[in-house]
C-alpha cells in the first residue's frame, strides 16, 4: 500500500506527498488520518502500518539535536535510537534471528529528506528525491523526469503521486502536499 514522495526544490526547500488509500490484497479504502504530519521539527510520511505512523506521530518524542552532533550523525543515532525505543516500547518492531524491523517511512528535516529503511537504516540520496511505499518505482521514474521539466514543487509531486496511482492498485487520492 502507499506511496509517500519527497522532493526537494531548487530553493533548497524539502516537499512531502502522500497518497491516502488503505489497502489489502482484496479491499481499498481512504483513510482520514493522513499518511504525512508534522511532528515537532520533523515532517513525516510513512508506509507499512498506520499503527507504525500512529505511534511515529503521537507516541514519539523526538530528542534534543547537540550542537557537536551534524545532522546525518544526529539522524543515523539519536533520532533512530528514540525511534527504535518508541516502536519496541509500544509493541510495534520484529525480532526475527536477532535482527529487528520496523516499517518504511520518509522523514524531512532541516530541509534534508532522509528514508528510514526497515532495517533502520537512515538512507539520503545524492538525488534531490526519493518515494515509498508499493508506487515507489513509478514515483521514483516520474520524479527523474518531472525534475528537469518542471519547477513546481507542488505539481512534480501531484504528478508523481498520480503516475504512482495510474500504474499501481495500491495507492489512491486524495493526495496530501506539504512543505517543510
Amino acid at each position: 500500500m502507499t506511496c509517500i514522495v519527497g522532493f526537494i526544490d531548487k530553493n533548497k526547500q524539502l516537499w512531502m506527498g502522500a497518497d491516502s488509500l488503505g489497502s489489502t490484497s482484496s479491499m481499498k479504502f481512504k483513510r482520514k488520518d493522513t499518511k504525512l504530519f508534522r511532528n515537532k521539527d520533523f515532517l513525516i510520511g510513512y508506509t507499512s502500518s498506520f499503527r507504525m505512523g500512529q505511534l511515529l506521530r503521537f507516541k514519539w518524542n523526538p530528542p534534543e539535536q547537540k550542537q557537536s552532533k551534524k545532522d546525518y550523525e544526529y539522524m543515523c543515532t539519536c533520532v533512530i535510537d528514540s525511534i527504535r525505543k518508541c516502536l519496541k516500547d509500544n509493541g510495534y518492531s520484529k525480532i526475527d534471528n536477532n535482527k529487528e524491523e520496523i516499517g518504511v517511512f520518509l522523514i524531512g528535516y532541516k530541509n534534508k529528506l532522509y528514508k528510514i529503511d526497515d532495517d533502520l537504516q537512515v538512507e539520503e540520496c545524492i538525488d534531490n528525491y526519493n518515494a515509498c511505499g508499493s508506487g515507489t518505482y513509478f514515483a521514483i521514474g516520474a520524479l527523474e523526469i518531472l525534475n528537469k521539466v518542471n519547477d513546481n514543487p507542488k505539481d512534480i509531486l501531484k504528478q508523481a503521486l498520480q503516475t504512482a496511482e495510474k500504474f499501481n492498485p495500491y495507492v489512491g487520492r486524495p493526495f496530501i502536499i506539504k512543505k517543510y
